[in-house]
């Protein structure tokens, strides 16, 4: 009788943990998930003083349209609110590689409420997680290309001069993916290619679909050059494209025309972020870095900003290669015009 209870008990173990697998593999379960918050901005110069609470009442209305919309395109959708003269423009992204609708939809949702805290009174604003892009402001710059503000990821392990030259050749490459693509359209290239005997790149890159796919290539190309220098991954986010590289695959190659869960982007220490997704490799340490002209060749990353309490600081990043620099990147348009 004992064995048979001790059999009865290990069957109901079991059980139990394959109900709990099953549990966190669900999309139910993805979309109950906080998106990793990554980074954002909120302009300083551009304070509304017109009337705030006219303006804040439009861009209620700009992000409850947009949280309402996702399931209406392919990942993206923009919507202006115009009733009063605090004219309020937004839009919001998905990563190229969720087709999930419940994850977009979970992460735009969270992003709504989240920037109105982190930006009560601003008007130009963009913030970034793993899975979504948010952005609006009071200038219209729908199929705009908008390459600042910028925020950078990299990997601390470094590669060699030959190879990383070899990234940045492939990353310009797949960047032309995107070219024929018309306005309106999803704009996401990936990309996996062996670069030597035992080294497999991956790379993502992903426009807002507003921009027409000229205006995609430029954004994206002008992006690579400030991908961090020698390391053996990196990422560059701006408002209107992103682009992103690692020696492993980290984006769900068959989600990006059929529907899964996507792997996160590169971890980031910053003050106040959601409940992270499960930890990835120690090797991992982005950090953000300033706005500056693409390398010729750059310095080495400035160390992490002040974590928040309870934050454990990424390792410092051992210094970077030097690099034969790049073209310089093509200059951003001068102002915005109405779509």
């Amino acid at each position: 009788m004992a064995f048979i209870r001790k059999c009865m008990h290990i069957s109901i173990v079991l059980m139990n943990l394959f109900v709990i697998g099953l549990t966190l593999l669900s999309p139910a379960y993805e979309a109950q998930r906080q998106p990793t918050y990554l980074h954002h901005f909120c302009s300083n110069t551009t304070t509304s003083t017109m009337n705030i609470t006219n303006y804040r009442a439009n861009r209620d209305r700009v992000l409850s349209s947009l949280s309402s919309n996702v399931t209406r395109g392919n990942g993206f959708y923009n919507t202006t609110e115009s009733r009063s003269p605090d004219v309020v423009y937004g839009l919001f992204l998905c990563r190229g590689d969720i087709s999930s609708t419940s994850v977009c939809q979970a992460c735009v949702n969270f992003a709504a409420t989240d920037i109105s805290r982190r930006c009560p009174v601003e008007t130009t604003v963009v913030i970034w997680y793993d899975e979504c892009l948010l952005r609006y402001s009071n200038r219209n710059f729908f199929s705009v290309v908008a390459g600042e503000p910028r925020f950078l990821m990299y990997n601390s392990k470094n590669i060699t001069v030959s190879t990383f030259n070899k990234v940045l050749t492939i990353m310009n490459d797949t960047a032309t993916l995107v070219e024929n693509e018309p306005a309106g359209a999803k704009k996401v290239a990936i990309k996996k290619q062996s670069i030597s005997s035992f080294r497999t790149l991956y790379a993502l890159l992903q426009c807002t679909s507003d921009l027409s796919g000229t205006d995609c290539v430029r954004c994206l190309q002008g992006a690579i050059p400030y991908l961090p220098t020698g390391r053996q991954g990196g990422g560059v986010l701006n408002p209107s494209c992103s682009v992103r590289y690692e020696f492993y695959q980290f984006y769900n190659q068959i989600s990006v025309s059929s529907s899964t869960t996507a792997q996160p982007l590169l971890s980031l220490s910053v003050s106040s972020p959601p409940s992270p997704l499960p930890a990835l490799p120690s090797a991992l340490a982005p950090v953000p870095l300033p706005v500056s002209s693409p390398r010729s060749p750059p310095p080495p990353p400035p160390p992490p900003p002040p974590h928040s309490v309870g934050d454990s600081p990424p390792p410092p990043p051992p210094r970077p290669l030097p690099v034969t620099a790049p073209p310089p990147p093509p200059a951003a348009p001068g102002s915005s015009h109405d779509h």
